[in-house]
């Protein structure tokens, strides 16, 4: 499988549970792309847990917002959710000739969305090493998804109840990660 194809079976395991991400997981696609992956037993497990994950009611767990990571103390509450850094990512989709679709109605920092960019990214230069993309992916990660899919990541693990989540975090932590050691590699200012 393919480095983009890869991220776009993170963003779908990070968006909301559907019946068509728990077929994937039934039929092996994670397991057979990322190793023993857990199975949950059915489609509400999941959408509970997310719920409670990311969602709420009350408190959310953990943020699945960029821009609550940015300037957060220990419980990652105080960061300002459609702050700043969100609309830079979303300048960011733009410069890549991209716009949110008109009925998605969460934000552009969401780590799903982020993932998807990365994912588009990735297709992209699969087909052309161009030069505005690259710098473009590179500032994507170093100045966004790469600071704070460790910290979302690590808050996931130690708060989901259902494997899965902490299994699909980790895996996207450790593929941002060695994506960002070869871009650094190249272009050692980061």
């Amino acid at each position: 499988m393919s480095k983009h194809q890869r991220f776009e079976l993170l963003a779908k395991a990070l968006f909301y549970p559907t019946q068509e991400l728990m077929d994937a997981i039934k039929e092996g696609l994670y397991s057979e792309e990322f190793g023993e992956a857990p199975v949950p037993s059915n489609l509400e497990e999941l959408e509970v847990e997310y719920c409670r994950l990311f969602v709420g009611p009350g408190r959310v767990e953990v943020p699945p917002y960029e821009s609550v990571y940015h300037g957060h103390d220990s419980t990652m509450q105080q960061g300002l959710v459609m702050g700043p850094v969100t609309l830079e990512v979303k300048e960011l989709y733009y410069e890549a000739g991209l716009q949110l679709a008109a009925d998605f109605s969460d934000m552009p920092d969401h780590i799903a969305v982020e993932t998807l960019f990365l994912a588009y990214l990735e297709a992209q230069l699969e087909q052309s090493a161009d030069e505005d993309l690259l710098k473009l992916e590179h500032r994507f990660l170093v100045n966004h998804l790469g600071k704070w899919v460790a910290p979302f990541a690590d808050a996931v693990k130690e708060k989901s109840r259902l494997q899965w989540y902490a299994f699909i975090s980790e895996e996207l932590k450790k593929a941002v990660q060695d994506k960002l050691e070869t871009i650094c590699r190249k272009n050692p200012v980061c």
